[in-house]
């Protein structure tokens, strides 16, 4: 097989080891890799509560 052929022949490069030093804030850091803040402007939350008011309908 033809890629199996080309890594014999290829140099090996190993990939890079890290020592971490600060097992804390490397912690922390995982911790809030996935998190998401989000802004909203009071006018935004306004506008949003108005239209929410508006398509509320009280009949059975």
């Amino acid at each position: 097989m033809p890629h199996k052929y080309a890594k014999s022949k290829s140099w090996h490069v190993p990939k890079q080891q890290y020592k971490i030093t600060n097992w804390s804030e490397y912690n922390q850091s995982l911790k809030n890799r996935g998190s998401i803040d989000i802004w909203l402007s009071k006018e935004a939350i306004a506008k949003w509560y108005e239209a929410d008011q508006q398509n509320i309908s009280y009949s059975q």
